[in-house]
């Protein structure tokens, strides 16, 4: 009876463990994507070769590839970044948490600045969800008091639940000041938050942070809270909006 028990413990651990021995098994080279700081979008593409691990990653909004160098082991990930001359620019050190996603945090060279990052496979926990009719997913649009779309100052929401039931956003606003003369103020919200029965809180690192609730409807979302520092002055998404199709990240 001992054996067995030490047997079933041992088989336990290994389940527990073995996803960082699997990581990269029966395939060359592994697609990531997620943020740094919960908003910046980027992809990495990783190889492993015993201990060595590399690749690039690139953000998304330049799509311009770093190179990326350094060492696992058994879950644990040293990864530096650095440009076309060798020279160092940042680094990341995390873990795999599971077979397929990889958290921690990302600092600069000089290690002055310093995010939480998160990145998964594609097919990994993260990535959108394989329903599109969860009853949240989609692009919003801000509508006036009565219930048509705004026209010159407006607002617009994507929103996709990932398979996790993380939900990510990613958000534009705008305020015209004077058309004329072109003083036209915008701001932007995007990043992975946490779904709080049918509301999202949306809050940064520090307190100068772009933060603001979403509550959620029937084809609708309201926006309340806004702090005043997701953009311009006088900038907001405060305001209702309604679901005007499927959501379109970039």
């Amino acid at each position: 009876m001992k054996r067995i028990c030490k047997s079933l413990l041992l088989i336990s651990i290994v389940n527990v463990l073995g996803f960082s021995l699997n990581a990269f098994a029966a395939q060359d080279e592994r697609e990531f994507t997620g943020t740094i700081n919960n908003t910046i979008h980027i992809r990495m593409k990783l190889t492993q070769s015993g201990k060595v691990i590399g690749g690039t990653y690139l953000y998304e909004k330049i799509g311009k590839d770093i190179h990326l160098n350094g060492t696992i082991n058994g879950q644990q990930v040293t990864l530096k970044e650095s440009d076309n001359s060798g020279t160092t620019t940042g680094v990341f050190k995390g873990r795999f948490v599971t077979a397929d996603t990889l958290e921690g945090t990302w600092s600069n060279a000089d290690g002055s600045k310093t995010f939480p990052f998160r990145v998964s496979a594609a097919a990994a926990a993260n990535a959108p969800a394989t329903s599109a009719a969860d009853g949240i997913s989609g692009e919003y649009a801000r509508v006036d008091m009565k219930g048509r779309l705004e026209k010159s100052s407006g607002a617009s929401i994507n929103v996709r639940v990932l398979a996790d039931g993380m939900v990510e956003i990613q958000g534009e606003a705008t305020l015209v000041v004077n058309a004329k003369t072109g003083n036209v103020r915008t701001g932007n919200v995007d990043g992975t938050y946490e779904l709080s029965g049918n509301k999202l809180l949306v809050k940064g690192e520090a307190e100068y942070d772009c933060a603001l609730t979403i509550t959620f409807g029937k084809g609708t979302l309201e926006v309340t809270d806004d702090n005043g520092n997701c953009g311009g002055l006088a900038v907001s998404f405060n305001g209702s909006y309604k679901r005007i199709g499927a959501a379109k990240f970039q």
